[in-house]
């Protein structure tokens, strides 16, 4: 975070024209039309996978949703593995190298 702060004082931030969340309300906006659903602020107890799929999200409250084509995790990749996916993704490299990641 210090590298980075210190590189958008000197060189400027990059901004999409309209504000910072100009992407965000993009992405939103194709999930909602083509018919997903997006669920902020939840505690996510797990991820939950079949098949070697993501299929849904356990909270922590115990309430479960469904996903039938994708599940969106805005997590760090060690976050990913060690507790959403408690049992691992089901492909044991995609594991490894998100166990080893650094940001």
């Amino acid at each position: 975070p210090s590298l980075e702060s210190m590189a958008n004082q000197s060189f400027g931030m990059v901004l999409g024209k309209g504000g910072a969340d100009t992407i965000i309300r993009a992405l939103a906006g194709m999930v909602t039309s083509a018919g997903g659903r997006i669920i902020t602020s939840a505690d996510v107890a797990e991820i939950t996978v079949s098949g070697g799929k993501a299929t849904g999200v356990r909270l922590s409250s115990g309430e479960t949703h469904t996903a039938t084509k994708a599940v969106i995790a805005g997590v760090a990749p060690k976050a990913l593995t060690g507790k959403l996916l408690p049992g691992g993704s089901g492909n044991a490299g995609f594991d490894t190298a998100m166990q080893k990641f650094r940001h």
